[in-house]
C-alpha cells in the first residue's frame, strides 16, 4: 500500500495516458458505418446539460463519502480513466472528420470542457488518498488533523459543479467562437 501512495502520481499519470490511447484505439476498431453514424449524429452534439451537472454531484458526493474506506479514490481513478478514454475517442474522431483543423478543434474543445475537470479531479484523487490514509491512521491511534483535507475537497467537488454551471450556461457559445476551425 505506501509503494502505491509513493509512486501514485506515476501511477495516475500512466493511467491517464493508457485510458487516451484506449479511446484512439476503440475509435480505431470502430466500423465504418459506426463512424458514419457518428458524423451524421455530430450536428446534434449537446455539449453540457444539467443530466451531467447532477451525474457529477451524485459521483463526487458518493466517492467523497466513500474515500474514508478508500473506495472513493477507486473511483475517481475509474472516472478519471472514462474521461481520458472519451479524449483520445473525441481527438481520433476530430482527427478522422476534420484532419488537422478537427485537432486544433479538438483542443480548443478539451480546454474549454476537460482541462479543468481533470486536473480538479486529480487534485482532488490526492485530497482522497490523503482523507483514506488519515482513516487509517486513526484507526491505528495516532493523532491526525484531517479537517483541513475534508474541507478542500468540498471546496474542490463545490468549484467542479460550479464550472459544470458555468460551462451549462457558456460553454456552448464560447466553443461556437473556435468552429471557424472547422471551415
Amino acid at each position: 500500500m505506501n509503494k502505491l501512495i509513493r509512486y501514485r502520481k506515476t501511477i495516475i499519470i500512466f493511467t491517464i495516458t493508457l485510458s487516451i490511447l484506449f479511446g484512439v484505439l476503440i475509435y480505431n476498431k470502430l466500423s465504418k458505418n459506426s463512424i458514419n453514424l457518428i458524423i451524421t449524429s455530430s450536428n446534434k452534439l449537446k455539449y453540457m446539460n444539467t443530466k451531467v451537472l447532477l451525474f457529477h454531484f451524485l459521483l463526487l458526493l458518493i466517492s467523497f463519502v466513500l474515500s474514508f474506506i478508500g473506495i472513493g479514490s477507486i473511483i475517481l481513478t475509474t472516472y478519471l480513466f472514462f474521461e481520458g478514454v472519451t479524449i483520445g475517442f473525441m481527438l481520433s474522431y476530430f482527427l478522422s472528420v476534420y484532419k488537422f483543423k478537427g485537432i486544433v478543434y479538438g483542443i480548443s474543445y478539451l480546454l474549454i470542457y476537460k482541462l479543468v475537470l481533470m486536473f480538479l479531479l486529480l487534485v482532488l484523487f490526492f485530497k482522497f488518498l490523503n482523507i483514506f490514509r488519515s482513516t487509517i491512521k486513526y484507526i491505528k491511534k495516532d493523532k491526525i488533523e484531517i479537517s483541513k483535507t475534508i474541507i478542500n475537497s468540498v471546496i474542490i467537488i463545490f468549484i467542479i459543479i460550479l464550472n459544470d454551471f458555468i460551462l451549462i450556461l457558456f460553454g456552448k457559445n464560447l466553443l461556437n467562437l473556435f468552429t471557424f476551425y472547422l471551415k
